[in-house]
């Protein structure tokens, strides 16, 4: 009988390429090899209050938020504590989290069948992805994974840390009361596997033992979906670029859809960054790539760079939005001459049919990493500045990948072919023992 494997943190329920994308190649991995149940994303990332007093009322996110706002008022707050309720079950140290969560899991059916999938699985295997930043304050999706991995642990179940990215933050002091009681509760896992070294030797500097890596789930996308995408003619499936809500581009069937193009994207920000203070530097762009290469630019926004419909409509460009169909939008990155962007997932989207990426900077070390995944033979990360010593050096960058396309490419497909059997290996290997 197979076993029963729980996802935590399956992140599809959310526009976003890249959680969408590598929750589904994970998912892909445990569905084969074990009957798969999960949890989502939302689950992860809202707080959700637990009442000390009366029947907890919980019907759907709205009541949740409504119940969370009430909360902030003062006295009701602090008749809530008084009778052992809080604003949410989540707390910095995981064993309080759990404490919480038992406490009123007999009163509120969401907890309740958060539980019972936990009691019904095998295994526990958290989908880390890029929530491990130990910024202040502290990521809720990141203490909820902790406790998770303190849930199983007191379940008895075994539990797997994958795919996961750890990092300071660029913005914020380190916390270390946050970080304290991550490397505690990693220890209690079967595995712990990074996506990358740099991640893996942060925490081995911080003394987990027995941390490794092996490249995102995501890369395990050359290997199925390689003649999708490089037979793929995606002029001839343009109306499948939007999906819902259905642009006026959907009624113009992109027609004029160019036969060779550059890709521009945004970057996950740090705390307290407004996207809105890079227009100025993507409309320069804009402006340089139309003078100076003449090629379309598309801009894709895989979630989060809305920001760059309104340089798109300045430009006259392409603009790809987060709801379109992943493997359609992989299809046009890996077609496109170059991608520039600070996106992690989407700049394996591009790979994985060899598109060379010119890299811009993120909330993390994520794109610097990559690069060393990808075996660049230089790790070069641009800034959000406009002046023109940073914009020449970005220009001349997109134009050497450009210039030097084929064998680029060649060699990024070599590397994404060795680390898609990588991926595909590491995981099963930490989690089912399979060779």
């Amino acid at each position: 009988m197979m076993k029963k494997t729980l996802l935590v943190c399956d992140n599809r329920d959310t526009l976003n390429w890249g959680c969408r994308a590598t929750s589904i190649a994970l998912g892909q991995l445990l569905n084969e090899n074990s009957l798969l149940q999960t949890t989502s994303r939302a689950v992860a990332s809202r707080e959700h209050p637990v009442l000390g007093f009366g029947q907890y009322a919980h019907a759907n996110h709205l009541v949740n938020k409504l119940i969370a706002k009430s909360l902030n008022y003062g006295p009701i707050n602090a008749a809530n504590r008084l009778f052992g309720g809080h604003a949410d079950y989540i707390d910095n140290n995981p064993a309080v989290s759990v404490k919480r969560f038992l406490k009123a899991v007999a009163k509120d059916r969401i907890l309740g069948e958060i539980k019972n999938k936990f009691e019904e699985s095998d295994k526990v295997v958290i989908n880390g992805e890029g929530s491990l930043i130990f910024r202040t304050p502290p990521r809720r999706d990141l203490n909820f994974q902790m406790f998770a991995i303190e849930l199983a642990a007191t379940l008895g179940k075994e539990v797997y840390f994958v795919n996961a990215m750890a990092s300071e933050c660029p913005k914020t002091p380190v916390n270390k009361e946050v970080q304290g009681y991550v490397i505690s509760t990693l220890s209690k896992c079967t595995a712990v596997t990074n996506r990358d070294p740099v991640s893996a030797e942060l925490l081995s500097g911080l003394g987990l033992k027995d941390v490794t890596w092996h490249p995102d789930a995501l890369f395990t996308w050359f290997d199925r979906y390689n003649d999708f995408l490089s037979n793929c003619n995606i002029s001839n499936y343009a109306q499948l670029f939007d999906v819902w809500p259905e642009s006026d581009l959907f009624f113009q069937n992109w027609s004029d859809w160019p036969k060779e193009y550059i890709c521009i994207s945004g970057a996950s920000r740090p705390p307290g960054v407004n996207p809105k203070n890079w227009i100025a530097f993507f409309s320069k762009l804009a402006a340089r790539v139309q003078k100076e290469i003449g090629l379309p630019i598309v801009f894709i926004d895989p979630s989060g760079d809305e920001f760059l419909h309104q340089v798109a409509n300045q430009s006259n460009s392409y603009f790809i939005r987060p709801s379109s169909q992943l493997l359609i939008g992989a299809s046009i990155l890996g077609k496109a001459k170059a991608y520039i962007s600070g996106r992690f997932h989407s700049s394996i989207l591009a790979s994985l049919s060899g598109t060379p990426c010119v890299f811009l900077g993120s909330n993390s070390h994520k794109t610097q990493s990559l690069q060393k995944v990808l075996e660049y033979p230089e790790q070069t990360v641009f800034d959000f500045s406009d002046e023109a010593t940073n914009m020449n050096k970005l220009v001349e960058a997109i134009k050497d990948n450009i210039t030097n396309s084929d064998e680029y490419r060649n060699r990024i497909k070599k590397t994404v072919a060795r680390r898609s059997r990588e991926a595909k290996d590491g995981l099963l290997k930490s989690i089912f023992g399979l060779k």
